[in-house]
């Protein structure tokens, strides 16, 4: 019983590591895309294009 437990134990502390490493992407995420729209914006206000 006390493997058990110990295999539990492991599965949550992998799953909890997983699920912050995909919050820290998905967060990284919306910054790349903040970024690439500012740029976007300012190219086409003085650079005259758009990506």
């Amino acid at each position: 019983m006390s493997s058990l437990l110990k295999g539990a134990g492991l599965l949550r502390r992998g799953a909890a590591g997983l699920s912050a490493l995909m919050g820290y992407l998905a967060g990284w995420s919306y910054v790349a895309a903040a970024l690439f729209i500012t740029f976007d914006i300012l190219a086409r206000n003085f650079l005259g294009f758009s990506s």
